[in-house]
């Protein structure tokens, strides 16, 4: 891929996530190995992540608890979206089951 449209094409030829997180893996291992470009890759990432969630949060009456599960869990982006996101005051849990699992987290965390 020469351009940014050729992502377009690699989008309709695997639309499969385990794909494209099977792509972010080796960055997330170096970035926890130090590697400074892919730790500065997975620093983006998770801020772009962190700004979603923050979105969501702010469009809220009362920001519910978020859980960061799935591939994220353990890696340099979870680690760092769930530190940026309690910076601003939210309540995260990094989820140590299967992410089916994480609804009925929220559901035990929820008040009332």
């Amino acid at each position: 891929m020469t351009e940014p449209a050729d992502l377009i094409g690699a989008f309709h030829n695997h639309p499969d996530r385990p794909h494209w997180a099977g792509l972010a893996q080796p960055v997330c291992e170096l970035a926890a190995s130090g590697d400074a470009v892919a730790s500065e890759l997975a620093a983006v990432a998770a801020e772009h992540l962190a700004e979603l969630v923050l979105t969501v949060a702010g469009a809220m009456a009362e920001p519910l608890p978020v859980v960061v599960g799935g591939g994220l869990t353990g890696s340099a982006v979870g680690l760092h979206v769930a530190a940026l996101l309690r910076e601003q005051g939210l309540s995260v849990t990094l989820l140590d089951r299967e992410p089916v699992l994480g609804a009925p987290l929220l559901a035990r965390c929820a008040p009332g």
